[in-house]
């Protein structure tokens, strides 16, 4: 089965139906997309229209430019399009549709892009990956489900190896050496439940294919169900197969049975001490959250435990912005002031240590905190600050209290689904720093930015006006990108997360697709220095927010805050990390480093800062 967003066309550029017409017209002349989106929210939906580029300038040219998309092209009067699953059969697409991943628009099919169904399907027939080339393919990791089952029924999910590479199969290729174990684990993401356990272990062997791993998944919600296959190795994510079912409210006809896989980066020699890695779960009683460690030296004796699961009993998107509200609210004028607002910070990062992690778990980091330096969190909620859990534990009777997570260890983020990215490049820095913000150190900022420019390094800035952005982020002209001025988070919708531009004009991280998503063809460095950049929030899109949208267009690391940082700090921070970067320290270290640098007793802006990329990326040294 060839799936939808397989097919899909990318030259888009998506608008909220509010949008002066105007500005939508500008933007398309400027970026020259080869469709346009623009979805329309109703009550408890929103609804698509897709026009190709010149069919949706030709109306705005006659229509004032004070007026919206709504009333220009007259959408009120109008159906729309279908908005149809990326993991739906292509074959059964309209002539023209949306192509979402829950929430998230990820491409456009028209009638045009069939002719590529007919080209992979050929492609399939003759035992070819499309795609770029990649490394020599040994081994195929093959997931095999139900296409349909009846809700209330289980069914059992088959996870091998095979060396069958011909032929229209699909699956995971991989080329690892005989004898290397594999680590399999499984994530119901929609409508399934896992009956027993989510992990276990596949050795390579000379064998044709191996014995297969059975998973037992139960349907508890009628409609498109999904559940991710994600293959380790040593402790670091290969890559993962994504498979689609349907679940009915009565007994299904057989169906056919699709795969699809996502090969990740080849793993290289170094590898992080430890990946946390969470899984997030959800029945009828709410959300609960599982972890796996993940460790390259058998010496720890941890790798792939799992631990958990934990149950969550509050909404985490309403709690943690309490919890960032009671941060920015502290009062900091008086030494007295400063000792009460660290003490509370402690005391904040020690409950969530004992509240988000089992107690094995809790004892295992605790006495493992000595000999362990770079961590990294493998997951898909983006709401939990692991930066601030402060590590505690048992010593002689007593409650002994460590550094903050971020402070003990080299601390990242990043995405299980996703592959190691380990090259960083500032060959090409590109700043956006407006200056009308009101922020006098964003001015010493630009200026030490601009310092860095020589010879093999090219120091521009974009002129900070909303069409002068797009334009460059989508013609992807940098390898590395700075913007410094205001931000603000979005609870309600994390992808209506907003930086300020020139003239009080916001780019949003929505706007982070199509065409714009070019900027991520060179993995680039993004550091968004401005308030609450780093925060996101849990759809069903995965997660939403600027780290999601940059590091999902192709970024290698992503720089942000969580709560409002001090305009004087955030300048110093900023820094103390190039200066590190620059100079060949890892990312994890580096940051780790600047945030000891900047630590002040009035300022919690060292604590505020998240990090999505490897511990150990580096810059290149060409």
């Amino acid at each position: 089965m060839i799936q939808l967003y397989q097919i899909a066309g990318q030259d888009f550029v998506l608008f909220p139906a509010e949008q002066p017409s105007g500005q939508a017209a500008d933007v398309v002349r400027c970026l020259m997309p080869a469709y346009v989106v623009v979805r329309r929210m109703a009550p408890g939906e929103a609804r698509y229209h897709l026009y190709p580029a010149a069919e949706f300038l030709n109306p705005l040219t006659r229509a004032p430019g004070g007026q919206t998309l709504t009333e220009a092209l007259g959408l009120d009067a109008l159906p729309g399009v279908p908005a149809l699953d990326a993991y739906q059969n292509a074959d059964q697409a309209p002539d023209r549709c949306v192509v979402v991943d829950g929430r998230r628009v990820v491409g456009v099919h028209a009638v045009e892009h069939r002719a590529a169904i007919a080209f992979m399907r050929a492609e399939a027939g003759r035992g070819q990956e499309g795609g770029p080339a990649r490394p020599a393919v040994t081994l195929r990791l093959q997931a095999d489900f139900v296409g349909t089952l009846a809700l209330g029924q289980t069914a059992s999910l088959l996870v091998s190896l095979s060396r069958k590479l011909a032929g229209p199969q699909r699956g995971l290729p991989l080329a690892e050496p005989a004898g290397a174990q594999l680590d399999i684990l499984v994530i119901p993401a929609r409508g399934l439940a896992l009956e027993g356990p989510a992990e276990g272990i596949l050795t390579v062997t000379d064998e044709p294919e191996t014995l297969p791993l059975q998973f037992k998944l139960r349907a508890t919600e009628a409609g498109a169900a999904r559940v991710r296959v994600l293959c380790f190795r040593q402790g670091q994510p290969l890559g993962e197969i994504i498979l689609a079912a349907t679940v009915t409210a009565s007994a299904p006809p057989e169906a056919a049975r699709g795969r699809v896989g996502r090969l990740l980066a080849p793993l290289p020699a170094a590898l992080p001490d430890l990946s946390l890695l969470i899984s997030e779960t959800h029945d009828a009683a709410g959300a609960a959250i599982t972890f796996h460690l993940l460790a390259p030296d058998p010496a720890l004796g941890v790798n792939f435990k799992p631990f958990g699961p934990i149950r969550l009993r509050l909404d985490p998107v309403r709690y943690f912005q309490e919890f960032f509200k009671d941060i920015e609210g502290l009062p900091l004028r008086t030494a007295d002031d400063q000792a009460v607002a660290a003490r509370k910070l402690a005391l904040k990062g020690a409950y969530l240590f004992q509240s988000l992690l089992p107690p094995d778990l809790q004892a295992l980091l605790w006495s493992l905190r000595g000999r362990i330096q770079s961590v990294q969190v493998l997951s898909d909620e983006p709401w939990i600050p692991w930066e601030l859990l402060k590590l505690q534990g048992r010593e002689n009777g007593r409650i002994e209290e460590g550094a903050f997570f971020c402070e003990q260890f080299a601390l990242t983020r990043w995405f299980a689904g996703l592959g190691r990215r380990l090259t960083l490049r500032l060959n090409q820095l590109a700043l956006v720093i407006p200056s009308d913000s009101g922020l006098p150190k964003t001015q010493d900022e630009r200026a030490y930015l601009l310092s860095l420019n020589s010879a093999g390094r090219h120091v521009f800035e974009v002129p900070a006006d909303y069409l002068s952005v797009i334009e460059a982020l989508s013609r992807r002209a940098a390898d590395a990108w700075h913007f410094a001025g205001h931000g603000q988070f979005s609870a309600a919708d994390p992808n209506a997360s907003s930086l300020r531009l020139q003239g009080g004009r916001r780019l949003t991280a929505e706007e982070i697709c199509g065409a714009v998503a070019n900027c991520g063809q060179t993995q680039p460095l993004v550091f968004l220095n401005a308030c609450q950049t780093g925060r996101g929030a849990f759809s069903l899109a995965g997660i939403g927010g600027w780290a999601g949208r940059f590091v999902q267009a192709g970024a290698a690391c992503f720089v942000g805050s969580l709560w409002l940082v001090g305009d004087e700090a955030a300048g110093r921070f900023a820094r103390e990390f190039y200066e590190r970067v620059l100079a060949g320290r890892p990312v994890g270290a580096a940051v780790r480093e600047a945030r000891q640098a900047i630590r002040s007793p009035d300022d919690p802006t060292w604590l505020a800062y998240t990090v999505y990329a490897d511990p150990l990326a580096a810059l290149s040294p060409g």
